[in-house]
């Protein structure tokens, strides 16, 4: 893909910020986190109670579906799927459920009176349908799981305890890479639950073409792999010959089932995708942060997807792509390829960073995109501008991007005049073209032209959109008024209820 001529960064927006230590968060509390106030520091850490402090507002709603106070509701939303309960706590028979502390001495059999004190030589022993049961402490130690079915490995339980009860928030397990491996490789397993762990310092697994996933790589001939309520930070995929061209410093995916739901993912490494990169195969990514990423390569900052993929109820904030390169795209999230069908929904994307244009979204090289419900607001750009979203051609079918209630808004340059909400091009005018529909959506307040569109079909139907349209692209029904978002540097981009926008736009809620 060759878009754009090299573009520095200017003051303000190439600055990466790791962030301080945050929690673990089980599903449940990443659903009751809401984005952060613009501009406001988003590191959450630990409460001397346990809890998850967010420093966010406590009163904002969870998920972008909901229908909000003025009747605004997103149109096309499909039900999301049921987020999965946190793993119980079992009686630890060393049979069936086997628990492991790291404290035990020399360790015993597996059960609550005498644990083991190794979390692989509790897999060696572990039948398919078993439980692992890990107690707070640090295991430095690399999880291999080859040819494994039916196995739970569950973190969060104190240490010396009795195992009769978990709270990964406040009992650290600790997953301790040795940087030159993944922490956590499945490869050839089914039904795998990783749950409940802090999974850092890893450095990824390498095939015959690149490296994959720090924290947590799932290969090809694996289904039904769930990583779950876990905090993944501080992995760096950075080996081999090109860096730029590694891939998953939080978790990479390949060719598999996975699901990836309450986790946070943050402060990794990578060429491509440093929060997640999930490539080929089936792909839930729901309910997660993932923030403070930095890609050394050009595609993708956060999340890099390719496959059949949903992307649901995520923050997506502050990662970047492009910086050390001088140019990239897809600060956020990039979806790519001829293969790949992707679906965004609920999804709060800021503060994201993409060198060249894409700041928050990229859909490229032929994908067929679906976005709905979706929040994209003040990402940033450099001085020679950028967009907040990024269509382009190059793949051998068309790309398609359908917007439906999206709302983009507050595009943050460091000029005046830089920016813009949508950039669609077709980089290769002898590729085959691409094509865009936004219907019931907001563009509103980027500085620049909301859309700039060339060598690609582009309809908009039903929505605000600042700038004047020409009459090739206005599909009827739109509105240049202020859409009157109810209090937008709070981030709350419910609208009033006097509202002329009412029925377009995100629902205004964020997850």
């Amino acid at each position: 893909m060759a878009l754009l001529a090299l573009i520095v960064v200017g003051a303000g927006c190439g600055s990466d910020h790791a962030p301080a230590g945050s929690d673990l968060l089980s599903p449940a509390s990443v659903v009751s986190e809401s984005a952060a106030p613009l501009g406001a520091d988003s590191d959450s850490g630990p409460t001397t109670d346990g809890t998850v402090n967010t420093g966010e507002p406590s009163d904002a709603t969870a998920g972008t579906s909901a229908t909000d106070g003025s009747g605004q509701t997103a149109t096309g939303a499909e039900p999301l799927p049921p987020l999965p309960d946190p793993a119980p706590a079992l009686a630890c028979d060393g049979s069936t459920v086997l628990c492991v502390d790291a404290s035990a001495g020399d360790g015993g059999g597996g059960t609550a009176d005498v644990p083991l004190v190794s979390i692989r030589e509790a897999i060696a022993l572990a039948g398919p349908g078993a439980t692992i049961q890990v107690a707070a402490g640090t295991y430095a130690e690399p999880i291999v799981l080859d040819g494994v079915s039916d196995l739970s490995i569950v973190g969060g339980f104190v240490a010396g305890g009795d195992f009769t009860a978990r709270d990964a928030q406040t009992d650290d397990t600790v997953l301790q890479g040795t940087g030159d491996a993944s922490v956590v490789s499945i490869t050839g397993s089914s039904g795998i639950l990783v749950e409940g762990f802090r999974i850092t310092g890893g450095g990824g697994s390498t095939d015959t073409y690149s490296w994959f996933g720090g924290g947590v790589h799932v290969d090809a001939g694996s289904s039904d792999v769930a990583i779950v309520g876990n905090r993944i930070h501080a992995n760096a995929v950075d080996h081999g010959d090109d860096p730029t061209s590694t891939f998953g410093g939080g978790v990479a995916t390949y060719g598999t089932d996975v699901t990836i739901v309450g986790n946070v993912i943050e402060a990794n490494g990578a060429g491509r995708g440093s929060g997640i990169a999930a490539i080929g195969g089936s792909t839930t990514i729901q309910r997660n942060v993932v923030r403070d990423n930095v890609s050394v390569g050009d595609h993708g900052g956060g999340i890099y997807a390719a496959g059949d993929v949903r992307i649901l109820d995520n923050r997506i904030e502050g990662n970047r792509v492009g910086v050390a390169l001088g140019y990239g795209w897809g600060g956020g999230i990039i979806v790519f390829g001829d293969d790949t069908t992707a679906t965004l929904q609920g999804n709060v994307v800021t503060g994201n960073l993409a060198v060249g244009a894409g700041s928050g979204v990229f859909v490229d090289d032929g994908a067929d995109a679906t976005l709905v419900d979706e929040i994209y607001a003040a990402n940033l750009c450099t001085t020679d501008g950028g967009t907040q979203m990024l269509v382009d051609t190059g793949g051998a079918t068309t790309t398609v991007a359908e917007l439906r209630n999206v709302t983009i808004t507050a595009t943050d340059c460091p000029e005046a005049g830089n920016g813009g909400a949508v950039l669609i091009a077709a980089s290769d005018p002898a590729a085959t073209p691409c094509s865009v529909s936004i219907t019931s959506s907001i563009l509103w307040g980027n500085r620049a032209d909301d859309v700039q569109v060339s060598g690609c079909e582009l309809t908009i139907t039903d929505s605000v959109v600042e700038q004047p349209l020409d009459a090739a692209i206005d599909g009827g029904g739109n509105l240049g008024v202020d859409p009157m978002f109810v209090d937008p540097a709070s981030f709350d981009f419910t609208l009033d209820p006097a509202s002329p926008a009412l029925g377009r736009g995100a629902s205004g809620t964020t997850p």
